[in-house]
């Protein structure tokens, strides 16, 4: 899903170019922006190794 994300900015872009993409493009990067941050919704801490 994180991946998802990215894909989201990039849908919205066309979008200024080509009007009548907006429809498809536009949806397609709002998903994947929610997506992206409903992957990570805690804060990403890394773990200490186990000894």
């Amino acid at each position: 899903a994180g991946s998802a994300g990215a894909g989201g900015s990039t849908g919205k872009a066309p979008v200024l170019r080509i009007r009548h993409v907006d429809d498809v493009a536009g949806t397609g990067g709002n998903t994947g922006k929610s997506a992206g941050s409903a992957h990570a919704p805690w804060p990403i801490i890394p773990q200490p190794e186990p000894i």
